[in-house]
């Protein structure tokens, strides 16, 4: 509001002062046309003094532009009740034990509230960008542990998935050779059958692969 009254007091001012310089040439043009000889003398002086009465014409209706103007800034306030004039020396007296008019001490005010505020925004900003940063950071480190993870898998589970069958049949086959089954074949076949579902076989095959692939 205080910026407001402000800009209309200097551009009230502005178009008075432009009035006054408009009405200072419109009054030489006048004069001019008033000192020329009527008739016109020949065709020059006619040609000079229709510009000339051109010329201030348009400078009659730019003061009453200006004029209507003045008016429209005017009347927002008498519409109020209120005078530019007095509003613009309100906003702008100094009342002890203040050392600012009213106007330069609120815009001293917004003036360090804006600084304020951009400061918070930048503070803000940086903000954002490091969560930004380290949300990417994190989802990066989690997608390395998954690959990690499905790598170190797929490694323990490679002997278990690329078995050499020839190798192995090989070895089982040498196995039953050794005569590591020998004394399996001296019991019943009950007992056979028991010993087998204990794991006895698979114990001395597991033995036997070992040494067999060293």
């Amino acid at each position: 509001a205080l910026d407001e009254i402000e800009n209309d007091y200097n551009y009230w001012q502005n178009l008075e002062n432009e009035k006054v310089q408009v009405q200072r040439e419109a009054a030489i043009l006048l004069h001019d046309l008033q000192s020329m000889t009527t008739p016109p003398a020949n065709q020059l002086e006619v040609l000079m003094a229709e510009r000339k009465r051109q010329e201030l014409n348009q400078k009659r209706q730019r003061i009453q532009e200006i004029n209507n103007a003045i008016n429209t800034v005017h009347a927002q306030y008498v519409n109020a009740g209120l005078d530019l004039t007095t509003e613009y020396n309100r906003i702008h007296t100094i009342t002890p034990p203040a050392t600012q008019d009213l106007y330069d001490t609120e815009r001293t005010k917004y003036a360090n509230a804006q600084m304020a505020y951009d400061a918070q925004k930048n503070a803000n900003d940086t903000l954002r960008n490091n969560i930004t940063e380290y949300d990417e950071a994190t989802e990066n480190i989690n997608n390395a542990q998954r690959q990690k993870n499905e790598l170190q898998r797929a490694a323990d589970e490679w002997d278990d998935k690329h078995k050499n069958e020839y190798l192995e049949l090989m070895g089982y086959w040498d196995f039953l050779q050794s005569g590591n089954t020998k004394s399996l074949f001296h019991w019943s076949t009950k007992k056979l059958q028991a010993k087998m579902d204990a794991g006895i076989m698979q114990q001395r095959l597991a033995s036997w692969n070992r040494q067999y692939a060293a």
